[in-house]
């Protein structure tokens, strides 16, 4: 029962998108330096810290995950990131917090 209010309360999502209901969870605390991919299979991904997808690495969400960031976090792009969600099944960032998240910030350098 405490585990099921943790989750409930803690980490609201429908596991409606997930397929056979399986979903596990990420915590994001460091930098990305090479090529990452998120899926729903680690969503949801809980940034806890401002993170940085440095030069020449990259970041890809795919469909259905969910990205959440912590008051005031921020993901910094300097490398690649890619969204790659659809209609019927998106990416969602969203806060883990009742206070909003900070910002995705494309560095100059970044990849376009």
């Amino acid at each position: 029962l405490i585990f099921v209010l943790v989750i409930v309360f803690g980490h609201p999502f429908s596991s409606s998108s997930s397929p056979a209901g399986v979903r596990g969870e990420t915590i994001i605390s460091s930098s990305i330096y090479s090529r990452v991919v998120w899926n729903i299979t680690g969503s949801p991904y809980i940034i806890i810290h401002t993170i940085k997808i440095n030069l020449f690495a990259s970041l890809t969400i795919q469909e259905g995950t969910q990205v959440l960031l912590e008051p005031g976090i921020n993901i910094l792009v300097e490398g690649l990131l890619v969204v790659d969600g659809s209609p019927l099944h998106p990416v969602t960032f969203s806060n883990n917090d009742t206070m909003p998240w900070g910002s995705i910030v494309f560095l100059p350098e970044s990849a376009k």
